[in-house]
């Protein structure tokens, strides 16, 4: 893998969300606790977000979905998943290949006990998952939408299911991988287009290429502590952003311009991936 540069974007508190949608080419992520959103597709571009927004994706009409604390906010509007409680924060999301599904997930406030939950949103509306976690993360779909993958990351473990045909149905979940005290916590994950899963590390300084066997296939060590999501973008989606985040107490007006913590780090990878897809707007519009 060639070198790490990064993008001349504001340095974020909390860099989360990466995504880039091919049809309009942009790349975007966020700052959670700043409540503001970027987007760079040959420019840059920055907005006020819904609160403690924490992904975005976009509907197939092309509108944006911004993932804020409290539901899922379009145009203005807020829709809440069923069963959201006041201790618990968005946190997560993906959408099926097919456009057809969507999982969301959230984490525990004080990312303390389980009381996060994870919905799978389809045309049978709102699900919850039988599983509850401290912070749910990383959701990522294989290329074919056969599997489901995600983390939760103050258990350090990774967590895979099936994903059954046309129902969209989860089969049940098994331990894909468990990570080591000194590799961090599994963060936000992306799949690439051989069906490897790309795993940053929350405190672990690198990202891991599992083989879908659940064996690590290559570690890429990474010039910030805290990674924490990412995403293939480009013309030929086989360029990788890692948003990042600031250590704890740090000031980034005085961190030296070489610290690069709470930047979007650029890396050639060598190895396509998808973008995300757009989720079909039927599910959440009516």
């Amino acid at each position: 893998m060639a070198g790490i540069a990064h993008l001349a974007a504001p340095r974020c508190s909390l860099g989360e969300g990466a995504s880039y949608d091919a049809q309009s080419g942009e790349l975007s992520w966020v700052d959670i606790p700043e409540s503001r959103a970027f987007g760079w597709n040959g420019t840059l571009s920055a907005y006020a977000a819904a609160e403690e927004t924490a992904f975005i994706f976009r509907l197939s009409d092309g509108t944006r979905v911004e993932g804020g604390a409290g539901g899922i906010v379009v145009g203005g509007k807020t829709y809440v998943p069923p069963g959201l409680g006041s201790g618990e924060a968005l946190n997560d999301a993906a959408v099926h290949p097919s456009g057809r599904m969507a999982v969301i997930g959230s984490r525990h406030r004080a990312e303390r006990e389980r009381l996060g939950q994870c919905w799978i949103l389809s045309s049978r509306g709102w699900e919850r998952m039988d599983q509850r976690f401290t912070v749910f993360n990383g959701p990522a779909f294989s290329p074919g939408g056969e599997w489901l993958y995600y983390a939760d990351s103050a258990e350090r473990t990774i967590w895979r299911r099936a994903v059954l045909g046309e129902s969209f149905a989860l089969g049940p979940a098994t331990a894909f991988a468990q990570i080591t005290v000194e590799a961090g916590y599994p963060d936000g994950a992306a799949i690439d287009d051989a069906g490897f899963l790309w795993s940053t590390h929350w405190d672990g300084a690198r990202l891991t290429r599992y083989r879908p066997d659940g064996m690590i296939e290559r570690v890429v060590a990474l010039p910030v502590a805290r990674p924490t999501s990412l995403a293939f973008f480009g013309a030929d989606l086989d360029q990788i952003a890692v948003t990042t985040a600031l250590p704890d107490g740090a000031n980034p007006v005085s961190l030296p311009e070489t610290d690069l913590s709470g930047r979007l780090l650029l890396l050639s990878a060598g190895i396509s991936g998808p973008s995300r897809p757009r989720l079909n707007a039927g599910l959440i519009l009516g």
